[in-house]
């Protein structure tokens, strides 16, 4: 589980961290995603240790069809703003099919590198593996190519990397929402699993 020493945390990034496909997101948006899962862990564990102070404060500003550009641009802006102890940033998978990796890569790094500067901890995600369907199967290589720049990136500025694209479990159908595209509660349960124990 993760260190107790978070009282702050804001998750940046699109619908798979807005949380849709959680199992009551259609009917109620609280506690609902990996980053509400993760959040309340969090909450859980500095409470455990009896951190001083304020309450635990959480955000989520991921939003639906956000690409990196404003993920790592007006999203990242607005938490800085709130000065977190904790950020998350899950971006790529609405940019498989960009023909400007290498430009994406210099926004990814220069948005880290502000995080990191304003004395946030940072933990990333590297895209979904899309092979659960057969019709996806063509992104493969375009996935495969947005996680390693995430990869590299990340090992570059030594922040750690929830290995969403590494969960061989994935395949099963059982973690994806009946859309097929985002994840099911299951799926849900289990990036907030790995993301804590990633901490």
């Amino acid at each position: 589980m993760a260190r107790a020493k978070y009282r702050s945390y804001v998750a940046i990034g699109d619908s798979l961290s807005e949380g849709l496909g959680d199992f009551t997101f259609n009917e109620k948006r609280e506690h609902n995603g990996w980053t509400d899962r993760l959040a309340a862990l969090l909450s859980t564990e500095a409470t455990a240790a009896g951190i001083a102070g304020a309450d635990f404060h959480y955000a989520n500003l991921a939003l639906r069809g956000s690409k990196m550009r404003t993920i790592m641009g007006a999203q990242l802006e607005a938490a800085l703003r709130l000065q977190p102890d904790l950020v998350t940033v899950m971006a790529g998978s609405n940019d498989f099919s960009t023909n400007d990796l290498a430009g994406l890569e210099r926004i990814f790094r220069d948005g880290l590198q502000l995080l990191l500067a304003a004395g946030s901890d940072v933990l990333v995600a590297n895209t979904i593996r899309p092979a659960h369907l057969k019709f996806f199967r063509k992104v493969l290589p375009r996935a495969y190519r947005m996680s390693q720049m995430i990869d590299r990136v990340a090992t570059e500025l030594k922040i750690p990397v929830i290995d969403v694209h590494g969960i061989e479990d994935f395949t099963d159908l059982v973690y994806w929402a009946e859309d097929m595209v985002h994840f099911s509660g299951h799926g849900h349960i289990r990036v907030a699993n790995e993301a804590a124990a990633t901490l």
